[in-house]
């Protein structure tokens, strides 16, 4: 009898184990699981008065603050569906970057590079590296970007 109560407990022991196991999987996936930009950023199409676009190959850079183009922007990244990264090695260079500049002054930089990653930049200028996650994206965002890049160049350009 007594081993009957033993090998009870052991059973409940590793069914409790196995069912946390379970659990703790399912949050840690939750969190790892496919995102939208305006979820990961925390920021939305009306709280950007400006965004300025950076060319990592040639080192330019073009900004507007119409709000076709901005809408574009979030047009680009609400297309594709983001995940968070499991593990992100430290790296150098990048394709492009986009700082999405509020109001205040304050911008959140989002840079391409094969991954995309967020960063806060503050009022007063100086560049926080302040690093959040790493993401991948669904789909290759860089050719949309050339062309947001193109366009706001044009339009800078005709003095629009």
């Amino acid at each position: 009898m007594m081993c009957l109560n033993r090998r009870t407990v052991w059973l409940a022991a590793a069914l409790i184990v196995v069912l946390g196991t379970a659990g703790l999987y399912q949050i840690v996936n939750a969190n790892l699981g496919p995102l939208r930009f305006v979820d990961v950023s925390r920021i939305t199409k009306h709280d950007v008065t400006s965004i300025a676009i950076r060319d990592g190959t040639t080192g330019a850079i073009v900004s507007t603050s119409d709000r076709e183009q901005i809408a574009e922007f979030f047009a680009v990244m609400a297309g594709t569906t983001l995940v968070r990264a499991r593990q992100t090695p430290p790296s150098t260079g990048w394709q492009y970057y986009v700082d999405l500049l509020d109001g205040t002054g304050s911008a959140l930089r989002v840079t391409f590079k094969g991954r995309i990653e967020m960063d806060w930049i503050s009022s007063d200028g100086s560049y926080t590296v302040r690093r959040g996650p790493a993401y991948t994206a669904a789909d290759d965002l860089i050719p949309s970007l050339e062309r947001l890049f193109e366009s706001v160049g044009r339009m800078a350009h005709s003095g629009s």
